[in-house]
């Protein structure tokens, strides 16, 4: 959303800026204001209360009005070939005694009266701005015989096929280059479109997209807060007076109203979840109760979630016999063994042995390459692009050792030292042996 523009001296480019903002000031007022005026009104709701805001469709009349408008008016005097002074002539004679037109001693300029305050247009180079051509000498710079960037070749591909068709080579003639106006060339110094057109149809594709959106406006809360305790001073109303009014098919709320009645609605609806669960959980354990009673035999084992065919439930699976030839096992014989082996290793047969260090080096192949190593990143590291440290595919590595984390590896990375897993990283080469 473009804001108010006020450039020392104002040309024709802040006159459609402000015509884009007096648009969406008037599309706000409508949406904010307007619009809920108008349905109080039907819902036979009335307040004390008056919502007093500047209308300003007077305003965007007077500058894109289809007839009359001052930009219409220019493309009128584009056509004819007209100065700026034939210009401000032509629109003192539509808009005398328009009290949002202000004119000046200075017989090429005029001022208008926005929304935000009163801007002044100098019209020295408004029909120039408004018909936006360029001459064929600079479009034929960009020839491929001339050009060797391809970019600005493609981008002037139908004025250079249109001007290189025919004749010499430049001839003399324009180019109206937009996204919204014809392409070809075009007749002598007219334009097929203008830059005003070229505005009002972009600025019709932001208010249909807007119109069929649901557009939220975020206000100055400190502005509107000021405004709101002011309007309760003036009018002595109470905080009850406005929290609700019924209308004929609607109730209207203010926010605090609306807030309480989310809330009861959240408590509501959490105490009647809590009574159906409890509902349910107590005759879950009244019917288990029944039927513990009934059966009170303890289960041995966890039953199975779905029942087993009959060829397997009522089997039940042997116990393996030893291998034909193999002498008796004498357990205490074996504990002793076991003893003894742990004894003469030097360990604990209380406590796990510790687990083995890392090895130095790597093998790959039939050959030992040692540390530090050369490795290149397969994929981005962290995937996720979290921590400090980012580390992009196929870049080089240097691994300075086995982590203590499993399956881990040590990477010096920009003078860090990251714990990398041994997936990520793939060797080089001409890693040093």
């Amino acid at each position: 959303m473009f804001g108010f523009e006020d450039g020392k001296p104002s040309q024709l480019e802040h006159l459609c800026i402000n015509l884009c903002a007096e648009t969406m000031q008037h599309f706000y007022n409508t949406h904010v204001f307007k619009s809920s005026i108008e349905s109080c009104r039907e819902e036979g709701v009335y307040s004390d209360v008056e919502v007093d805001y500047v209308d300003n469709v007077p305003c965007i009349d007077l500058i894109s009005s289809l007839k009359t408008g001052l930009l219409s008016t220019l493309d009128i005097e584009c056509s004819a070939s007209g100065t700026p002074e034939s210009y401000i002539q032509r629109i003192r004679n539509q808009h005398k005694g328009n009290s949002r037109l202000i004119f000046e001693s200075n017989i090429a300029s005029f001022g208008v009266r926005h929304f935000a305050g009163n801007i002044f247009y100098n019209t020295t180079d408004f029909l120039e701005a408004n018909k936006d051509v360029v001459s064929d000498d600079i479009v034929s710079v960009f020839h491929k015989s001339s050009c060797s960037f391809g970019f600005a070749i493609h981008l002037f591909g139908i004025e250079l096929k249109a001007l290189y068709s025919k004749g010499t080579v430049p001839r003399g003639t324009s180019f109206r280059i937009s996204p919204t106006s014809h392409t070809g060339l075009q007749n002598g110094d007219e334009p097929v479109s203008t830059l005003t057109q070229d505005f009002h149809t972009r600025l019709d594709n932001l208010l249909r997209t807007l119109v069929h959106a649901k557009p939220h406006f975020i206000r100055c809360i400190k502005i509107v807060l000021d405004c709101f305790a002011r309007v309760l001073k003036a009018s002595k109303l109470t905080t009850a007076s406005t929290s609700w009014s019924l209308g004929k098919r609607h109730i209207f709320l203010s926010e605090g109203a609306r807030q309480e009645l989310e809330r009861l609605r959240a408590e509501r609806r959490n105490n009647a979840a809590m009574l159906v669960q409890s509902t349910w959980r107590d005759w879950k354990l009244r019917r288990g109760w029944l039927t513990f009673q009934r059966n009170p035999r303890p289960r041995a084992t966890k039953p199975f979630p779905y029942p087993l065919p009959p060829a397997i439930a009522n089997t039940s699976r042997p116990r393996p016999q030893p291998v034909a030839g193999t002498p008796p096992t004498d357990v205490e014989k074996d504990h002793k063994g076991i003893k003894h082996l742990f004894s003469f290793l030097g360990q604990d047969l209380e406590r796990p042995p510790a687990v083995p260090p890392s090895r130095p080096y790597t093998v790959t192949g039939s050959t030992r390459i040692g540390y530090p190593q050369t490795r290149v990143i397969r994929v981005n590291f962290p995937e996720d692009g979290s921590g400090e440290v980012q580390m992009a595919k196929g870049e080089t590595v240097v691994v300075l050792g086995a982590s203590e984390r499993r399956g881990h590896l040590v990477v010096d990375h920009k003078n860090h030292k990251i714990h990398v897993p041994y997936q990520y990283l793939e060797l080089k080469t001409t890693a040093n042996t």
